[in-house]
């Protein structure tokens, strides 16, 4: 991360866990991890101590050829990432690289095969005063260390970049890139699902949540032992409708090394690149019309996506709902949750989708195949119903209704009817958390549109709130 004034950034792999390159004041932190040198077998390297403990005198850095001294040399742990599991199987989590904002690879473990990091589970934090030089200048940097068969990786770049914490990669090469592209008419090559949800939770504080998906094959990745490959990043802004910004925030994903996988045996059957296809982000937004746009790149390749977003107002008062987004993926956060990076912001912290104990990932693409449908079967439709009586009158009953309408006909294929929202509500809260299964696997070929709506005893209505989905 980086604090005021300065900002400093990796351009190849940073080491397993690790946060991107920092600079606090004058100071410049490179994250650095230790791999096996050329001719020494990555598990025997890893057999032994995964980190350490080295001093300064250990370590040589240069930047732009020339070394430096440097101040200190301190050990962290992996703090962000991880693997964890969920109803796939198990799957890669990078963590939140800022305080509103995470990457997660999605759908690539099985419940059948043994998958670990292959890097060590900790780093080095190496701490130098960089010579002076202009605000916007870019540094390379080189990091060496006498160990007998180790080898040092660690980030190749910082940029001296004022920027905010929601917004990393201002002013960088990558940041330039992405700010060129959402401008362009150039055509995309790398295909962007997108999809939005509004929160409430608060009175006058709307919580815009924004997913993104891409194929992990559109990425451009150097598979070479230490994994290195290009920096992915993404940029998302939210212009008015006089076509002012109102909203910028970005982020960026770099290699966490391989991992192995394998069949539990003692053979490793192969190193698989971690390549994150999947971003979340949470952004407080006042009410009004927006133009959503969103642009992905992995510094070769560039993806865009945008959409129109209104932003309703909603005072706590009365009875309110929340957008409905989709999801097929859930894991139960008490057991997997990777833990935070302590990130001091201004920002909200990323408030999870979490429902009976379950964290539910929203999905961008919402198109499903029959046969997905049937080997898998998970659909759920997840949003939360605000009720402010349930503070004064617990007993306050919360009935919901959802209908499923066949977009093409316009005909009701399903009808719930009005329920009891009992089972998703939490003592001593107004917020009832609702997640449901949608029976997708039953239903034919086409275009769908789910709604639903929340009343309570006083007789009041939400608006119905939908989501639309595709069976293929």
């Amino acid at each position: 991360m980086c604090a005021s004034g300065l900002c400093a950034r990796a351009t190849s792999a940073r080491p397993q866990g690790s946060p991107p390159i920092r600079v606090e004041s004058d100071e410049v932190v490179v994250p650095t991890s230790l791999w096996p040198a050329a001719g020494w077998e990555m598990q025997w390297f890893f057999s032994k101590k995964p980190v350490p403990d080295l001093k300064a005198s250990d370590f040589r850095l240069f930047e732009d050829g020339k070394e430096q001294k440097i101040q200190a040399v301190t050990v962290e742990h992996s703090s962000g990432g991880g693997l964890f599991l969920d109803n796939f199987g198990t799957q890669e989590w990078e963590g939140d690289v800022a305080a509103s904002q995470r990457w997660v690879q999605l759908a690539w473990g099985s419940q059948g095969s043994n998958w670990f990091p292959a890097g060590p589970p900790g780093y080095y934090l190496i701490t130098y005063f960089p010579p002076p030089s202009p605000v916007g200048s870019c540094h390379h940097i080189n990091v060496k260390v006498h160990l007998e068969g180790a080898e040092a990786l660690a980030p190749d770049e910082y940029c001296r970049t004022p920027h905010t914490p929601s917004d990393p990669l201002v002013g960088t090469r990558l940041g330039k890139q992405l700010d060129d592209f959402a401008g362009s008419d150039g055509a995309p090559k790398i295909a962007l699902s997108l999809e939005t949800g509004l929160f409430y939770g608060d009175a006058n504080r709307t919580r815009l949540y924004v997913t993104v998906e891409f194929p992990r094959s559109a990425i451009k990745f150097h598979s070479t032992m230490n994994g290195l490959r290009d920096e992915v990043g993404i940029l998302t802004m939210a212009y008015r409708t006089d076509g002012t910004l109102a909203m910028r925030f970005s982020d960026s994903f770099e290699d966490r090394g391989p991992v192995f996988v394998g069949d539990g045996s003692d053979d490793v059957d192969f190193l698989k690149p971690l390549i994150a296809n999947h971003h979340e982000a949470q952004m407080e937004l006042p009410p009004g019309d927006y133009n959503l746009r969103v642009v992905v790149s992995d510094g070769t390749k560039f993806g865009r996506a945008q959409m129109p977003l209104t932003v309703d107002a909603y005072d706590g008062k009365a009875l309110g709902i929340s957008s409905l987004v989709l999801c097929k993926q859930f894991h139960d956060p008490r057991q997997t949750s990777p833990s935070k990076q302590s990130v001091p912001s201004t920002l909200p912290d990323f408030v999870p989708l979490v429902s009976k104990g379950m964290e539910f990932t929203p999905a961008a693409d919402t198109s499903f195949t029959k046969d997905y449908l049937h080997s898998a079967g998970l659909l759920f439709a997840y949003y939360e119903i605000y009720e402010p009586l349930l503070a004064s009158a617990p007993g306050t009953t919360v009935q919901t209704r959802m209908r499923i309408i066949n977009i093409k006909t316009g005909a009701l294929v399903t009808d719930s009817g009005l329920r009891s929202a009992a089972d998703w509500m939490e003592a001593g809260k107004s917020v009832i958390p609702v997640s449901e299964q949608i029976a997708a696997a039953k239903l034919a070929k086409g275009s769908y549109r789910i709604e639903v709506q929340a009343s309570d005893f006083a007789g009041r209505n939400t608006a119905w709130r939908t989501a639309t989905f595709n069976v293929e």
